[in-house]
């Protein structure tokens, strides 16, 4: 997944793009809950997907989906950039001024115990 999500910003920039970030998402949920010292509930839910976010001559373009394969990701970037290219012709200012800023790259996974 991550290469892909490279790719995608490969090709934004490719297209022009002054910036572009690409992030995978996936969320787990666990729900238990309980009524009298006894387990009265429980579930489980998880959400995936990904988002692209570009920044062309001074505004940006977004799209998500829950999709993650090839030609999902190269969809969602012509739409991110698409939005984007509309944006800039709607803009009435000089647009947005980036500053140059290293890669960031974060892990989060919450603590978790066994009982």
């Amino acid at each position: 997944m991550f290469d892909l999500l490279r790719e995608a910003c490969r090709s934004a920039a490719l297209a022009g793009c002054q910036y572009a970030d690409a992030r995978y998402l996936e969320i787990r949920r666990q729900r238990v809950s309980s009524r009298d010292h006894a387990l009265s509930g429980c579930s489980e839910s998880d959400d995936r997907g990904f988002g692209v976010r570009v920044l062309y001559r001074g505004a940006w373009g977004f799209a998500s989906s829950p999709g993650g394969d090839a030609a999902e990701i190269s969809r969602v970037v012509e739409l991110a950039i698409r939005i984007a290219r509309v944006s800039a012709l709607a803009a009435r200012t000089g647009g947005v001024q980036w500053a140059a800023e290293e890669a960031l790259q974060q892990r989060f996974r919450s603590p978790c115990e066994i009982d």
